[in-house]
């Protein structure tokens, strides 16, 4: 894609910079569909050398822009596995109390599982993502809720369900 700006050497911006439409703020010069090059270039990192256009402010844009794809998620997964289920169990709890006989009950099932998680991620930089799981254990299945976060902020989430 081209956007009708070039440098001293005759090539485009957009050959130069890397173009994420982030916003980042105006620098005064406009593309033929009007967007500013302020606006559409990244600011994840800037190029260090002149490009030929320079802001009101007497800035370069090599220096204010950049080329480097910022860091960020791509796609992610998370898995659950089980591991074991066994049969249900009981205890029976016998007291005794003025001749009086009481029975308390334990039901349980041991269940074990395991989260294969992981993402795959884009741009220069270090990619900071948090992810976190919470089971949710009922009479017959495991709920495995999950969500992560990544730089942007942005919430990937899931649910996983196993029956027992």
């Amino acid at each position: 894609m081209t956007v009708g700006f070039c440098n001293a050497a005759g090539t485009d911006l957009d050959s130069l910079f890397y173009t994420d439409n982030s916003n980042a703020g105006a620098v005064g010069f406009l593309e033929p569909a009007g967007q500013d090059l302020g606006n559409r270039y990244t600011t994840a990192s800037t190029l260090g050398y002149a490009v030929g256009l320079v802001n009101s402010a007497g800035t370069d844009l090599g220096y204010l822009r950049g080329s480097a794809v910022p860091p960020g998620v791509n796609s992610y997964w998370a898995n659950i596995g089980q591991l074991y289920v066994n049969n249900n169990y009981r205890i029976d709890n016998l007291t005794q109390d003025d001749n009086q006989n009481y029975i308390d009950t334990d039901h349980f099932r041991r269940v074990s599982a395991y989260i294969n998680a992981g993402i795959i991620g884009r741009g220069t930089g270090d990619l900071t993502y948090q992810l976190c799981a919470a089971a949710i254990s009922g009479a017959k299945a495991l709920t495995v809720s999950f969500a992560l976060w990544d730089n942007d902020m942005a919430k990937h989430e899931g649910r996983i369900w196993i029956g027992l």
